[in-house]
Formats: C-alpha cells, sequence, structure tokens
C-alpha cells in the first residue's frame, strides 16, 4: 500500500513539473500581450489574441498537480481560464483546437444591444445610435453619438479582461513560486 502511495506522489511530482512549464509558458504569453489598447477596434484584436492563449491553455487541461499547499491557487486559475476560454454559448464560442477571430467571438448583450460578432461591430460601429442617449450613465464621457463598436470596447471588452488577465498573472506568479 505504502508503494502504491509513493508513486502516485512520485507521478504528481512530475506531471507538476509539466504543469509549471505550462504556466509559465501562459504567464510569458499573456505578459507579452503588452498593455490594453485604447483604441476601439485594437480592443477587439486584444481580446481575440488574449482568447487565443486562454483557449489554447484551456485545450491541453487544468492544471491538477499542485502542491495541496497552493491547491487554492490552482483552482482559482482553472476557474479563470474556464471563465474565459472556449464556451458554447460564452464570448468565446470556438470549438476544441478552432482559431479564435473576430468572426467566432461575440460581444453585445449590454445596454440592451444584440449580441453580435467582433466583426459586425468593428464593421458596423455605429449599428445602434440611438442606444447611447438613453442607456449611457454618462453620455459626457463620449461625443454627441458615440459608436457602438467603442461603447463595447469600454464597456463589455475592457471590464472583461481585466477582471480576468492581472489575476491570472498574479496567480501564475503564485503557483510559479511556490513551486
Amino acid at each position: 500500500m505504502w508503494f502504491k502511495k509513493r508513486k502516485a506522489e512520485k507521478e504528481r511530482q512530475e506531471n507538476w513539473v509539466l504543469d509549471q512549464a505550462r504556466i509559465t509558458q501562459l504567464r510569458k504569453d499573456l505578459t507579452d500581450l503588452g498593455r490594453f489598447p485604447h483604441v476601439d477596434t485594437k480592443a477587439y484584436e486584444f481580446a481575440v489574441h488574449f482568447f487565443q492563449i486562454v483557449s489554447d491553455f484551456q485545450d491541453k487541461g487544468n492544471i491538477r498537480n499542485a502542491p495541496t499547499e497552493i491547491s487554492k491557487e490552482q483552482t482559482i486559475l482553472n476557474t479563470h481560464i474556464n471563465n474565459s476560454g472556449r464556451r458554447e454559448y460564452g464570448i468565446n464560442r470556438t470549438k476544441y483546437g478552432e482559431m479564435v477571430t473576430l468572426d467566432n467571438t461575440y460581444w453585445g448583450e449590454i445596454f440592451q444591444l444584440s449580441t453580435k460578432t467582433g466583426r459586425y461591430w468593428i464593421d458596423n460601429p455605429s449599428a445602434y445610435p440611438e442606444f447611447a442617449e438613453r442607456w449611457l450613465k454618462n453620455p459626457s464621457k463620449y461625443e454627441a453619438n458615440p459608436s457602438t463598436c467603442k461603447v463595447i470596447a469600454d464597456f463589455q471588452i475592457k471590464p472583461f479582461v481585466q477582471s480576468h488577465l492581472p489575476k491570472m498573472l498574479e496567480l501564475c506568479d503564485t503557483l510559479l513560486a511556490t513551486a
């Protein structure tokens, strides 16, 4: 019995080394994204790159082999990966192995806007100009008739990425520091 436990622990440690390499690469790729852009269309492209990094990681599976003392951080990182990765009804609706593009990321469903692809919002930046006056909390932040593309970038894309990216980097650092 003790032999099986020892063998299982050795296997977990070997797999943790592989997980650490994946976490190191994830951290590098997320860091290489740089700062969130201030230009509307660049925000969409930034999000696509972010989703591709997360989706590639997600395709290889969750982290499962962290030492017990950092298992909470492992769980939280896996949750961020799963929430910002591929999801059938989420923003990133790609399938396993599929490349993330503006055509398969879906934005909207804020300020009573329909959900459309990133490509749609970029190609039709003023698709719903009438919504601005009624739904924006701070219309003085925008010109008289803001583009829908910009509103989605400011009120959906940026908050989404910022709710995941910094925390994922922090969790990567914690997981790697404890190794």
